[in-house]
């Protein structure tokens, strides 16, 4: 069974309904240069065996080409949560009775609390999997979200930035909760790379209240070839980044727990 991992978050959303959007990061993405080559209303994605590709025409009028092999191509999946396995075979500490034994898989998405300890979806053995789900793969810039979509990942129309402003629209809601996980610089290589959803968020998110172009104490520095560097590392930005826009819904398949 080919099986995806939800967050926490995204488990606790598709116990409640029978859609949601999953986003999920491209494992590659255009080159720098190339991804501000493409007409949006021009671009065409084509999908096959599990790869994407984007045929475009660009600036210049010549055709630009570019694929990547999707991680998760559009197909039935088995969803692993963070779970939890409980055996107990108690008896009556009058009587002496047997009551018999309890068992069974637990989710930290219904809302419980662990019996003993939860476990990383990654660890779910597949007789606990209690979801199956149809997904239908797109590949998107995060700007391209619908307002559908964007309601279907979870987001509320109201966030709170750091500098205490109050966002009233889904598009601001997406922008604060994409950049809460994407806009950080993570090590990758020999160098940095982060995937903000705009530059100017990056910018506040970077200069904060003491306006310093630092992220954490940590200056990001730009050289005379306008070259960028973080902690002493190449730093390089795919702002409004390409991803995986995963269209899920529930399939009847096994449904494994006690409090499932």
């Amino acid at each position: 069974m080919n099986t995806i991992c939800f967050t926490d978050d995204e488990a606790s959303l598709f116990a409640k309904q029978n859609k949601i959007t999953i986003l999920r990061l491209l494992g590659k993405q255009p080159p720098p240069k190339e991804a501000s080559w493409p007409i949006p209303s021009e671009v065409n994605w084509k999908y096959l065996n599990g790869y994407a590709e984007m045929w475009t025409r660009a600036w210049d009028g010549n055709t630009f080409r570019w694929g990547v092999k999707l991680r998760y191509p559009s197909r039935v999946y088995g969803v692993k949560e963070t779970w939890e396995y409980y055996y107990c075979h108690p008896v009556d500490s009058q009587t002496g009775e047997d009551l018999g034994v309890e068992e069974g898989f637990y989710y930290k998405a219904d809302g419980g609390s662990a019996q003993d300890r939860w476990y990383s979806p990654v660890t779910m053995p597949t007789e606990a999997i209690r979801w199956t789900i149809k997904v239908d793969t797109t590949v998107k810039r995060v700007q391209e979200l619908t307002v559908k979509e964007i309601q279907l990942v979870g987001i509320n129309k109201m966030y709170l930035d750091d500098l205490g402003q109050t966002w009233s629209t889904y598009k601001r809601g997406l922008q604060s909760h994409w950049n809460s996980l994407h806009a950080r610089p993570v090590k990758k290589g020999d160098g940095y790379v982060c995937y903000p959803y705009d530059m100017d968020s990056f910018r506040k998110l970077m200069y904060g209240l003491e306006r310093e172009y630092v992220w954490n104490g940590h200056p990001i520095i730009q050289d005379n070839d306008d070259k960028l560097f973080y902690k002493g590392k190449p730093l390089v930005i795919h702002d409004n980044p390409y991803f995986q826009v995963l269209s899920c819904e529930k399939t009847e398949g096994v449904n494994h727990g006690n409090n499932s």
